[in-house]
């Protein structure tokens, strides 16, 4: 159906992540070229075949790329059954099918020419149609990828041209909006929600034939990646033939989803979890996530998986919400490996269980701990926003998704003190309140000497005062010999003052913190101010080691003569920020670099006397957490090894080994920043996962491995054509080939060297001799890796010149197919080709 989808809102992917991509310069593309070329040789507006390379693969030029729908190539040229436009190409562009397959700009030119034809074929039918005008392409786009239904047909040539007006940019092809009067074309159909549409934000019921009645129970939700577009994924489990269909589709662009099974059936996507799970397939390609796996599209699977979950009573967590690659091998036949590492599941997790911000709404987080140390965190404590509760878990952490405005968070726990704070939430932000309650009736103890103080040696407190009278928060204390002072408080700050006849009285700020001393000495004076103020730092403890990035900086300041208005708080030596100070107490909130921190706090008083306090502070920045028995998370693996690789470059930033509890820590020094988690060990298969480490806290993250081993792709090149065996009537044969397992550096064939075509293709054109003839690839790597394989054709020479290599066969079959389709869609009975 055609879906009333502003293009405005279309959501495209950069190639480096899940940012969203803008039309800015980036590096020019050479398929650049082979798009405007293909366009002028068959009069192709150059828009379609872009928009088309974006719908179908986000213009990727892996070699030999081929969807489970029967797609090859950044076009997609189909190969199945009856519908043969990888065949029909090779006819109308004089290239062989191989080359189609490996060679990318090869592709581009055969897809240009079948949809000239498409186009021709239906101008026939209806003379209007003017190929100089985008729009009137319509039918034609709709006839290209072969899909068996009216419905199917509209809807992927619907995708097509809203990609074209909302324009794209992916690995340098860009594509300005462009406007047309395609809609004139499109089908008019009224828009319904079918009985059978269960999650209420979905967008279309499209039922699939595939399935079987009744289920066994609801305990999983599947996450799946489709190997292929949208439309095309939707056509294909509407085919009978296929065998294969899921509860859910979503689409990359904006998260539409189409729902294709009813609940209380068995969708078939995954074994023997079928009648145990709901599955949710996304659209795109494992080995390209960073096309395919948008924000939009997390933010709405997350929501439908959310909905899934509270209605049938499935937990939220790991455990129940799982990757297709996770299920056991003996569910798991054809060694299904989706969502592929490249799957973000901590984004994916925060979204279902709404511990992050989305579009509209923001987070308020925060810890909550004991004694004086945010690293002291307390489990079971109870804390309430607007009516909204959550218990804290072993790591102390609340958090809550909010709609924009101020909140007042308060946390409760039996046997401990309240304590609340107030915050301004912002959307898609965080907003940090961390609060720290005490054991009810736990005191800390204030404690300080009373001396003369000595203008020429401030630092000598030797000459202790006794007799004076020293004050604090009602309670009353006189000096002996010693000078000292002492006083038990409840946690808290604390303004102390000191009196003694002949001396200028003298004040000063102190936190008391439970189970622990606080010294706070003053110098008594008769003459002029020349003490500086007394500046303390509370928190953090100079040395102290943080698992929190954004931390509330807390001191006191006072001064002899009166109380501190301000304060200059400077961080890692970059500009003082100025700090109201409150009864004697400050507090800012700042946000740590990972690695060490230095903290400098100043003071100045009336008499321009300056006092200061310095601390380090380190934030481990990272992801922590233990590894586990897949199925048995208190069956913890010592000695794994655990590393952190950065998500583009695949550099190796952290590499570290479980402890004797499966715990670890892996630390990094960029945030906030995607990274590639990997977990080995042997008699372990690899557990890999890509994760955001964000800038204000350590990442939490266990990881689950089952016992097995990997099954490691070996380094190889596969010949694409010709194939081993052919027989040759030239005196030379072009090959097309691919290598896999290295990132290739060359690759020669007999010694003739090849081109490379981009993601591992190559052709090479070798000479033969009559008769048998063995050809020997030999490719290198980068790194210095090397593979090679042989290939044995056959030249023969027939009579006449017969030319016996038949890679571009196909076309009688392919354009008798085409003609048929084109009448077949103007007659409205699209029903014998299969997707």
């Amino acid at each position: 159906m055609i879906r009333s989808l502003l293009a405005a809102s279309l959501v495209v992917l950069a190639a480096c992540g899940s940012e969203v991509a803008t039309l800015a310069a980036v590096t020019e593309n050479p398929l650049n070229a082979s798009f405007d070329s293909a366009a002028r040789e068959y009069q192709v507006p150059v828009e379609i075949l872009k928009s088309i390379a974006w719908v179908e693969t986000r213009v990727s030029t892996r070699a030999n790329l081929e969807s489970q729908t029967g797609g090859v190539g950044v076009m997609q040229l189909a190969r199945r059954g009856d519908w043969n436009t990888l065949g029909d190409a090779a006819r109308l562009t004089g290239v062989t099918e191989g080359q189609l397959r490996v060679d990318a700009k090869a592709n581009v030119r055969g897809a240009a020419a079948v949809l000239r034809q498409l186009f021709d074929r239906a101008s026939r039918n209806d003379p209007s149609l003017d190929s100089r005008n985008v729009g009137d392409w319509y039918r034609a786009v709709s006839l290209y990828p072969g899909i068996d239904s009216a419905t199917g047909a509209a809807d992927y040539a619907s995708d097509v041209f809203f990609a074209m007006e909302a324009g794209f940019s992916q690995d340098g092809v860009t594509q300005a909006p462009v406007m047309s009067q395609w809609r004139h074309h499109a089908p008019v159909q009224s828009v319904r929600r079918d009985a059978a549409l269960e999650y209420p934000a979905g967008a279309a019921w499209a039922a699939s034939p595939n399935y079987s009645s009744g289920r066994t129970s609801y305990e999983f939700v599947l996450i799946h990646t489709m190997q292929g577009s949208y439309a095309g994924t939707k056509s294909w489990f509407q085919n009978t033939s296929s065998n294969v269909s899921s509860h859910y589709i979503i689409r990359s662009s904006d998260g539409q989803i189409t729902q294709m099974v009813e609940h209380q059936d068995t969708a078939w996507h995954a074994g023997c979890y079928n009648g145990r799970s709901i599955g949710l397939e996304h659209e795109g390609f494992i080995a390209d996530p960073g096309r395919w796996y948008t924000d939009a599209m997390y933010t709405e699977s997350a929501k439908l998986t959310a909905w899934i979950c509270d209605r049938h009573n499935i937990p939220k967590t790991r455990a129940r919400i799982l990757g297709h690659v996770e299920i056991p091998s003996s569910c798991n036949s054809n060694g299904h490996t989706d969502p592929g590492s490249g799957w973000n599941w901590t984004k994916y997790m925060q979204l279902v269980t709404g511990q992050a911000p989305t579009t509209g709404t923001g987070v308020l987080i925060g810890a909550i701990y004991t004694g004086g140390d945010p690293a002291n965190r307390v489990a079971g404590a109870t804390v309430t926003v607007s009516g909204q509760s959550v218990t804290t878990g072993a790591n102390g952490i609340y958090q809550f998704n909010l709609a924009p405005g101020s909140y007042t968070a308060t946390v409760t726990k039996a046997g401990f003190s309240m304590a609340s704070v107030t915050r301004t939430v912002v959307a898609n932000a965080q907003a940090w309140g961390s609060m720290e309650i005490n054991s009810s009736g736990a005191t800390g103890e204030l404690i300080g000497k009373i001396y003369a103080f000595n203008a020429a040696d401030p630092s000598n407190t030797s000459q202790a005062i006794s007799g004076a009278t020293v004050t604090c928060d009602g309670s009353t204390f006189t000096t002996a010999a010693d000078g000292l002072y002492r006083f038990d408080k409840p946690p808290g700050t604390y303004t102390i003052v000191a009196k003694k006849q002949g001396f200028a009285d003298s004040q000063i700020s102190r936190t008391a913190v439970v189970g622990a001393q606080t010294w706070g000495s003053m110098g008594l004076s008769s003459g002029s101010d020349q003490q500086a103020p007394q500046v303390e730092i509370v928190f953090p403890a100079s040395g102290a080691s943080l698992d929190l990035g954004r931390i509330m900086l807390k001191g006191n300041a006072s001064d002899d003569r009166g109380a501190v208005a301000t304060v200059k708080v400077a961080l890692n030596g970059g500009t003082p920020t100025d700090v109201a100070v409150n009864g004697g107490a400050f507090e800012i909130e700042v946000l740590l670099k990972p690695g060490s921190n230095s903290i400098e706090v100043t003071a100045t008083d009336a008499a321009n006397n300056v006092g200061r306090a310095t601390s380090t502070a380190t934030f481990n920045a990272g992801v922590a957490g233990f590894v586990h028995l897949a199925g048995d998370d208190s069956t913890r693996i010592e000695g794994a090894s655990v590393e952190l690789r950065e998500s583009t470059s695949g550099t190796v930033v952290s590499t570290v080994t479980t402890d004797a509890s499966g715990a670890y820590v892996a630390p990094v020094m960029t945030v906030p920043a995607d990274y590639l988690v990997v977990v080995k060990k042997a008699g372990y298969r690899t557990a890999s996962e890509t994760v955001t480490v964000p800038e204000d806290q350590r990442l939490s993250l266990n990881v689950a491995i089952a016992v097995g081993s990997d099954e490691v792709e070996p380094a190889s090149i596969s010949f694409v054509e010709p194939m081993e065996g052919a027989t040759i009537s030239t005196d030379t044969v072009t090959i097309y080939g691919v290598v896999k397992g290295f990132d290739v550096a060359q690759v020669a064939a007999n010694g003739v060297s090849a081109e490379l075509l981009g993601a591992g293709g190559f052709s090479v054109t070798v000479p033969l001799t009559e008769g048998a003839n063995e050809i020997e690839a030999v490719a290198s790597g980068v790194n210095g890796q090397t593979v090679s394989a042989k290939l044995n054709v056959t030249r023969k020479t027939i009579g006449g010149g017969m030319n016996l290599h038949n890679g571009a066969a196909g076309g009688c079959g392919c354009s008798s197919g085409v003609e048929v389709l084109v009448a077949l869609s103007v007659l409205g009975l699209l029903r014998r080709r299969r997707r």
